[in-house]
């Protein structure tokens, strides 16, 4: 499983830093003007469609190889939530921020059994924090502080 993580996210990356993610992205920004552009939008997003079915399809192949059966009754509405928290608490449109977010939320948890129940309201709080003052996420918060950063690293005009 992580050998296909890793493998999938390289391919991923790939196709981000690829001519084929800049026609992605700038779909993704405004399809209207993407077409005006003369992006062939319905194939392209046929083609995302089917990279993101591809990969999600292997991904059930292996939980199903791993798991050893498949039933309904093996996936609730409460891991789509955790799901959705995972990639809003990373960074939404970041490919990093999304596996941030799954091991932070997969490490809380775990961290906070000590407290007993107080852990399902730190937790709640914790998320609601991220929410409201981390409005792009991990991944969006390192990039604000990088940017500082280098900015502060500029060197400043030269004096006339």
């Amino acid at each position: 499983m992580a050998t296909f993580a890793v493998l999938t996210y390289l391919l991923l990356d790939a196709l981000v830093r690829s001519p084929i993610g800049e026609t992605l992205a700038a779909i993704r920004e405004d399809d209207v003007s993407a077409a005006a552009l003369g992006i062939n939008t319905p194939a392209w997003k046929a083609f995302a469609f089917g990279v993101s079915s591809a990969i999600a399809g292997t991904a059930g192949a292996l939980y199903a190889s791993f798991i050893g059966t498949l039933v309904p009754d093996a996936f609730f509405i409460t891991e789509s939530f955790t799901v959705l928290a995972m990639v809003i608490v990373g960074g939404v449109g970041t490919l990093v921020g999304p596996v941030a977010g799954a091991i932070l939320l997969t490490v809380l948890p775990e961290a906070l059994r000590g407290v007993g129940d107080l852990r399902l309201i730190v937790y709640g709080v914790s998320l609601t924090l991220v929410v409201l003052f981390v409005p792009g996420g991990i991944a969006g918060a390192v990039r604000r502080v990088r940017d500082r950063l280098a900015q502060r690293r500029a060197p400043g005009p030269a004096p006339a």
